[in-house]
């Protein structure tokens, strides 16, 4: 038997009629076998198709807001692959939803658009943040007062609940009264009012909280006992005796004592 191919750079075939595959494309491989009554033939169609190989995303990775869309192209490796098709999913349907590779931003946070070959299945993916914007802030006070020297805790919250920048800035509107830490922390310095106010990152709306800074008031401290100079004492009739007393503890706000 004589093996031949009908187009050997689609597909070879070898004197044992093993066929081998070269590039895509249709070839027909045919058997002749000769006696004396003439040649005999067969026939055999070979397609020769391209596997896919990978697959690759227009984008890595995206921003969007609530809402807005964006158009993810996937590309099948090699380009004259046979089998183009592909499968569209994402890692979290509720932040995301896609179809045909168009992306909606459903809520804020952070998912995956993932893309697969039927052949071979390939992947390929998009990392999609979905933004939310800051709409404004609050301050868990809004007025206080406080001593010099003392310190108080302002807690900022931005809202919505789940915007995406929840940093803010602190400042304070005379910083010879009092200062603020990154983190809200007030420290009163002189007596007076000020104001502190709280800026958010992301689209700069504020909320402020009014402290009055009030003189230290002085520590009282409380009285323990009381001793006298003297335990016994003997005198004669028109003689004096100086007694004494000692409050407990030496820094005892009031020292005044009454005798009987």
């Amino acid at each position: 038997v004589l093996w031949s191919s009908s187009d050997d750079t689609v597909a070879s075939v070898a004197a044992d009629g093993t066929i081998t595959a070269l590039k895509a494309g249709n070839a027909v491989i045919t058997a002749t076998a000769e006696d004396s009554e003439g040649a005999l033939t067969a026939t055999c169609n070979v397609t020769v198709t391209t596997p896919v190989s990978g697959v690759e995303l227009d984008k890595s990775e995206e921003e969007l807001r609530v809402g807005e869309t964006v158009q993810l192209t996937a590309n099948v490796l090699p380009a004259d692959a046979d089998n183009k098709e592909i499968r569209w999913s994402v890692s979290d349907s509720s932040i995301l939803s896609v179809e045909d590779g168009l992306v909606t931003a459903l809520k804020g946070g952070e998912a995956y658009v993932n893309v697969a070959t039927v052949d071979g299945n390939f992947q390929a993916r998009c990392k999609v943040a979905v933004i939310v914007d800051a709409t404004g802030v609050e301050l868990d006070k809004t007025e206080e007062t406080i001593q010099i020297g003392d310190t108080l805790q302002l807690n900022a919250s931005v809202l919505p609940a789940d915007a995406t920048e929840k940093k803010v800035t602190w400042s304070v509107d005379d910083e010879e009264k009092a200062e603020v830490s990154e983190d809200g922390m007030v420290t009163a310095k002189v007596a007076g009012d000020v104001v502190v106010t709280a800026t958010t990152v992301d689209g700069g709306f504020t909320a402020e909280c009014t402290i009055h800074i009030e003189k230290k008031s002085p520590q009282t401290v409380s009285v323990t006992g009381v001793k006298l100079n003297k335990e016994r004492a003997t005198i004669g009739v028109k003689e004096t005796l100086q007694l004494s007393a000692s409050i407990l503890p030496e820094n005892a706000s009031n020292k005044n004592v009454s005798w009987t």
